[in-house]
């Protein structure tokens, strides 16, 4: 996993303790972070501190947190690479640069990415992108052969595309699309305010 890889990698720099790494590996709670944050300055420098540290962060929810910790940290940590990048894009989905993270979704194929773009588009005031991207999204989501891999994802989209919808005026797509999630994806989270928004 990320978290283990992580802290296999701290062992190989010569962490000097071990307390913090045995607690974020059995959960990475506010208490793991408690013991992580007094640690000596070159210590909580060290690469697969930082990864740890970023881990609970984003467990915490503090997403500027892991953005900060995980910031370049792809070229200290080759061989987990990929797990940077994408722990850091899932951060940055969340507080920013959302411009960053929607180049990171967008450049994949499969609904659940494009739909985080999209997301990411909107969130960083760019309707017409986030629109194109969920464009791509639903028809991604259509060639899920599985309606319970399928509707919530397009669900996601739609819900997107109706605030945007409604943001320009455009009532007759909103209307449109939080009919269709009212309708036939009673059960996401999504058709919550579906009807409320359609009187």
């Amino acid at each position: 996993t990320q978290l283990a890889g992580a802290i296999d990698f701290a062992r190989t720099v010569g962490t000097q303790s071990s307390t913090w790494l045995y607690a974020v590996r059995l959960h990475p709670s506010a208490e793991a972070a408690k013991l992580i944050d007094p640690l000596p300055v070159e210590e909580r420098a060290r690469p697969g501190v930082r990864f740890a540290r970023a881990h609970v962060a984003a467990h915490l929810a503090d997403h500027a947190r892991a953005v900060k910790e995980l910031a370049g940290l792809e070229k200290e940590l080759p061989l987990l690479q990929s797990e940077v990048i994408e722990a850091r894009a899932a951060a940055e989905l969340e507080v920013g640069p959302f411009e960053s993270a929607a180049a990171h979704f967008g450049a994949r194929t499969d609904a659940p990415s494009l739909v985080k773009s999209a997301l990411a588009h909107e969130r960083a005031n760019q309707p017409d992108r986030a629109r194109q991207t969920l464009e791509r999204a639903l028809l991604a989501a259509r060639r899920e052969k599985k309606d319970s891999v399928r509707i919530p994802l397009e669900a996601r989209a739609r819900a997107i595309r109706a605030r945007l919808a409604e943001k320009r005026g455009d009532k007759a797509l909103a209307t449109a699309d939080l009919g269709w999630i009212a309708t036939l994806a009673p059960a996401t989270p999504q058709a919550e305010d579906a009807d409320v928004r359609l009187e």
